[in-house]
């Protein structure tokens, strides 16, 4: 069993508050090993899937689409419906009415909700084809509308707010639908809250431009696919920020080719992180054609070991599906990757989190230090921690030792604790925004 020294730097404050953080860490096993970090930021490439999201602000009715309002004769309807012709918030909406219910559902358990209520608006197809579907209504309380399309292949549920795009055709994708079949576009909920159902339309779509969209959703992350006629766009920042995209609500796909260091090498003992600072909202992540992971959440920083996927000797392709369709109540719905990100190198052993707890006594002056250090052990055997902590204010104040063993591929956690004495301690104040080092 290897016995491994870790030397950590943090900066923290002294106030009545509980900081964590992550800082750098720094694996010594003989000689001191620096960590090595390439950032990613810059010029991606950047494109969107037809049929995966839309820009309302683009969508015109034409002649020669397919609408049906609320009233037309080719609509069904279960449950209580009511006709209204003002809306909330002086929304406006299709034509001059449309229908509203307020869902009360509580029962849930087996698939079965207690209130089954819906409104399917029929198309009359002259003929089989592909269209897109969109769907338009007003002001209404519920974040989580469920839109039910059946077509050719099926049914595809979709969960719409019905708090934004309000009056503006929002789309529902791209379908293959048979004029024989019993098609529909259903509106309903799986949860309470009030659900309004105005009109869809139906918009006919070329069968080239259906079928290439059916197809790059599992292209466009390989290693070998042709980005060259994608737009640029720069990491970090918000699509909407580019006016082609200004209002796009869907996903976007990224693509970015990198070369690593020549000093990186696929040594026994390295390992090689991908971290993104922020996604906005739900993403996808691919590496040479691999599927890495997953992150739901716009504004927090997650990260991925990327070492079995990498190609030391040559190009490597970072694929990122951003999703920004679930709507969760910011000001601006934020699109794509819009904060830094990196690829870094480390050892098998590594600083994965630290929680500093810094509680000053104010009656006395002195205060109480809690560290607890996260560390990561990725070998195939055990290992031996030992961590050397020492707190500084210009000078070395308190050293910090304690040791840990940890189990093959597994993480383990390390508290340390210290008292220091009043004459060491100086607190923060926004007038003197004292800091310490760890």
């Amino acid at each position: 069993m290897k016995n491994y020294y870790i030397k950590y730097h943090f900066a923290f404050l002294l106030t009545a508050l509980t900081l964590i953080g992550c800082g750098n860490s720094v694996v010594k096993s003989g000689d001191l090993v620096k960590v090595n970090k390439l950032t990613l930021n810059g010029d991606w490439k950047f494109h969107t899937i037809y049929g995966e999201g839309s820009n309302y602000l683009n969508i015109v009715e034409t002649e020669n689409d397919i609408i049906i309002d609320n009233t037309d004769a080719n609509v069904e309807t279960h449950g209580k419906w009511e006709t209204k012709k003002t809306a909330a918030r002086n929304s406006g909406f299709y034509k001059t009415d449309y229908a509203q219910h307020n869902f009360s559902i509580t029962n849930l358990k087996g698939g079965q909700k207690d209130d089954d209520s819906y409104f399917r608006f029929h198309p009359n197809l002259e003929a089989s084809g592909y269209y897109e579907a969109f769907t338009k209504f007003p002001f209404a309380s519920h974040l989580t509308a469920q839109y039910n399309i059946k077509h050719a292949q099926g049914t595809t549920t979709k969960y719409i707010s019905q708090r934004t795009f309000c009056n503006e055709w929002v789309s529902l994708g791209i379908f293959d639908f048979n004029s024989t079949d019993k098609n529909y576009v259903e509106v309903t909920a799986i949860v309470s809250g009030s659900v309004a159902a105005d009109a869809v339309m139906f918009r006919p779509v070329a069968k080239e431009k259906y079928l290439k969209a059916k197809k790059e959703p599992n292209q466009v992350f390989l290693s070998d696919f042709d980005d060259s006629d994608w737009d640029d766009l720069s990491v970090p920042g918000h699509w909407g920020m580019n006016n082609t995209y200004s209002n796009y609500t869907g996903k976007g796909w990224y693509r970015k080719s990198i070369t690593l260091p020549k000093s990186w090498t696929k040594a026994s003992d390295d390992r090689y992180y991908l971290k993104f600072d922020g996604v906005y909202h739900l993403s996808k992540v691919y590496l040479n054609g691999q599927f890495i992971g997953t992150n739901r959440g716009g504004f927090t920083p997650f990260e991925f070991d990327v070492t079995h996927a990498l190609n030391f000797n040559g190009e490597n392709v970072i694929a990122v599906q951003a999703d920004n369709s679930s709507i969760v109540g910011a000001t601006w719905n934020w699109g794509g990757i819009i904060r830094d990100v990196t690829l870094s190198q480390n050892k098998d052993v590594r600083i994965d989190y630290q929680y500093i707890h810094a509680d000053p006594n104010l009656k006395t002056g002195a205060a109480q230090l809690k560290l607890k250090v996260k560390i990561e052990n990725n070998a195939s055997e055990k290992r031996k921690i030992t961590v050397h902590s020492k707190i500084i204010n210009k000078v070395t104040i308190e050293t910090l030792k304690g040791a840990i063993d940890i189990e093959p591929n597994s993480t383990a956690a390390l508290l340390l604790e210290t008292n220091l004495k009043a004459e060491d301690v100086e607190l923060w104040h926004f007038d003197n925004p004292k800091l310490y080092q760890v």
